[in-house]
Parts: structure tokens; C-alpha cells; sequence
């Protein structure tokens, strides 16, 4: 049972991390750090970083909260999504605009 449950997650592992896996790339190109909610995960990004996720579901839709202004998005799996001048751009290309919260 053991040793079935440890083939299991190393299986899981090499298909979750090999170097073809699908994986959405994040950039906070913002001076405000970013809470991206996606799925059940929640990650936070400061200025100038980025974040990798490897989500279940294609496209994949994702909220992005900052300080003073929210940002609803979707993207594909392997898309790279920049935050950049109060907007969301998935592999260069402008798709949503920040929306002020209060």
C-alpha cells in the first residue's frame, strides 16, 4: 500500500512538473503588491516578482486584488499574464482593466 500510494505521487509529481507541463506564468509589473485568487490557491506578489500555477481547468478564470483597484481575468493554461498600468495582458495582449473597489 505504501509503495502503490509513493508511485502515485511521484506519478503525480512528473506529470504536474515535467518541463511540457502546462503552467500559468504570472508578472506584477505594479508598484502595489497583487493578491491573485485562483482556484483554491492564493498567492501574494510583490512588485517586480512573478508566480507560477498549474491549473485544473482550461481557460482558467482568476481575480486579481490590489490596494484601490480589482482585476477580473481569464487566460489559458500556458499563458503568461502581466500586470502592467492598472490592466491584465495574457501574452501581450490587453484583456481586462482594473475596476476600483472600495
Amino acid at each position: 500500500m505504501i509503495l502503490r500510494n509513493g508511485v502515485l505521487l511521484a506519478a503525480t509529481l512528473l506529470v504536474a512538473f515535467a518541463p511540457g507541463a502546462r503552467a500559468l506564468e504570472f508578472i506584477n509589473e505594479q508598484p502595489e503588491a497583487v493578491r491573485i485568487i485562483i482556484e483554491k490557491w492564493v498567492q501574494i506578489l510583490n512588485p517586480k516578482s512573478t508566480g507560477k500555477f498549474n491549473p485544473s481547468a482550461d481557460p482558467v478564470e482568476f481575480r486579481a486584488e490590489f490596494p484601490v483597484f480589482l482585476i477580473r481575468c481569464k487566460a489559458p493554461k500556458d499563458a503568461t499574464v502581466l500586470f502592467k498600468d492598472n490592466a491584465c495582458y495574457v501574452n501581450g495582449e490587453k484583456v481586462a482593466e482594473g475596476q476600483f473597489r472600495m
